[in-house]
């Protein structure tokens, strides 16, 4: 975990430089970098475990989530819709490890719910600004993150409220930490819709890579 996550600051922090220079051939090296990261944590590198049980949907969402990565570099829309479809795949493989970790539907629908209402609220401010094929797609991928964020919300409540002493268990830290990985994504993605659609600016990828790969290795760091 401590080398996919060291990885993964380093390809960080090269992404970063890569942003500030608007350099393509600086973003082609470190975004593939940062994504291995999550990989290697996921798989607990050096060791290279395996994941047993529902985990490996939780692999399968990190291995799509950096396929997402490494196709948005290009500026092309095909690449970008292909990036949008490997995201949404992603945010299905997690809600479908929430929901098959424990999640009751009677808790899980209703916040979905109330998150597809914001996802909604969303869109409304997105409208404007997305052109021609994209809306499909866009709308689409806002619907599912936010059904993902609906059932990570559930599952972290679900975890803290089973047991009066889940908060201080090392037991429940770990299904935490996914469920904090859930809406750290969700929350990331509002970083990518401003910043390709609404108003490119440096600001965007400052906040909003760094909480995205937070998210992705705290959701590594949940497989068994």
């Amino acid at each position: 975990m401590i080398l996919g996550a060291t990885v993964t600051a380093l390809g960080v922090i090269g992404l970063l430089v890569a942003e500030w220079r608007d350099d393509a051939r600086l973003r082609w090296i470190f975004k593939p970098l940062a994504s291995a990261g999550f990989l290697l944590a996921a798989l607990r590198a050096p060791a290279l475990e395996l994941p047993t049980g529902t985990s490996w949907l939780l692999l399968a969402g990190l291995v799509l989530s950096a396929a997402g990565d490494v196709l948005l570099v290009p500026k092309s829309r095909g690449a970008f819709i292909g990036g949008i479809a490997a995201f949404a795949l992603a945010h299905v493989a997690y809600a479908a490890w929430f929901i098959a970790s424990g999640t009751p539907w009677w808790l899980a629908a209703p916040l979905a719910a109330a998150l597809v209402a914001i996802g909604h609220l969303v869109w409304r401010w997105l409208d404007p600004h997305v052109q021609g094929a994209l809306r499909g797609p866009v709308r689409g991928y806002v619907a599912l993150v936010s059904i993902m964020a609906g059932c990570a919300l559930a599952f972290g409540a679900h975890t803290l409220t089973t047991s009066r002493t889940a908060a201080a268990s090392s037991d429940a830290l770990v299904p935490l930490a996914a469920a904090a990985g859930g809406m750290l994504f969700y929350l990331s993605d509002l970083a990518v819709a401003r910043h390709r659609f609404v108003k490119r600016a440096f600001v965007n990828r400052a906040w909003g890579l760094p909480v995205y790969y937070v998210a992705q290795l705290l959701i590594a760091s949940a497989i068994v």
